[in-house]
């Protein structure tokens, strides 16, 4: 088997005719990626029993490396600037190499406010996802931003926040407290700097790993 398209054929040949002392089955198993899991297959297992004159195609993956933390949170505006209020937002990016559906997700903070992620939204590999208060707002500010979500229905707090990504188990999948005093950056509230990740591979729950560098920031993509 290789990654990508693959053909499963099978063929049954019986010597006399009008013979009916033969039987066949087939089954086909496999694994599902341990990073993600698309719509394609939702089960760690695929069985298939055909019955008849049938065409089995199966679309595999090659083997993926677990990565911690598949979805990180890059970068948080929770202060705008007076003059160009695109109100709080939120950065996602998946940094692995597998679509991520994100179906069942939740963004939750210490307040206990969650926002759930629409049905069959998917994170792309390498690509980035904005969540908005407010997406009118948002869209007033950074117009060319087209991966965007909201509203968020819940603002952040200026003085700090506790941020959660779960996965439609509840599990914590990533988590930043972000803080306005030292380590965190102090010059992000109302300037219209947002705070942005700096090392993607580094812990992004880490005050030193963040940094005010950009005015009203840059969503959907990499920092400058």
């Amino acid at each position: 088997m290789k990654s990508g398209v693959n053909t499963l054929a099978v063929e049954i040949h019986q010597s006399g005719r009008g013979s009916s002392d033969i039987s066949f089955d087939c089954s086909l198993s496999g694994e599902t990626s341990a990073v993600a899991q698309t719509k394609r297959v939702d089960t760690p297992e695929i069985k298939i029993t055909p019955s008849g004159d049938v065409q089995l195609t199966a679309f595999l993956n090659a083997a993926a490396t677990t990565v911690a933390d598949p979805i990180i949170i890059t970068e948080i505006n929770f202060a705008s600037a007076t003059e160009a209020d695109s109100d709080d937002w939120i950065e996602l990016y998946n940094r692995t190499a597998t679509a991520i559906d994100l179906t069942g997700w939740q963004l939750t903070d210490g307040a206990g406010h969650a926002y759930a992620f629409p049905a069959d939204t998917v994170l792309w590999p390498d690509s980035y996802l904005v969540l908005c208060q407010d997406r009118i707002k948002f869209k007033a500010i950074h117009p060319y931003v087209k991966d965007r979500l909201g509203n968020l229905g819940f603002g952040l707090s200026g003085e700090g926040e506790s941020l959660r990504v779960l996965d439609p188990r509840n599990k914590v999948v990533d988590r930043v407290d972000y803080r306005s005093v030292a380590p965190w950056p102090q010059t992000a509230r109302g300037t219209g700097y947002t705070i942005e990740l700096m090392d993607i591979f580094r812990d992004n729950n880490l005050g030193n790993n963040w940094r005010a560098l950009t005015p009203l920031g840059t969503p959907g993509e990499a920092h400058k």
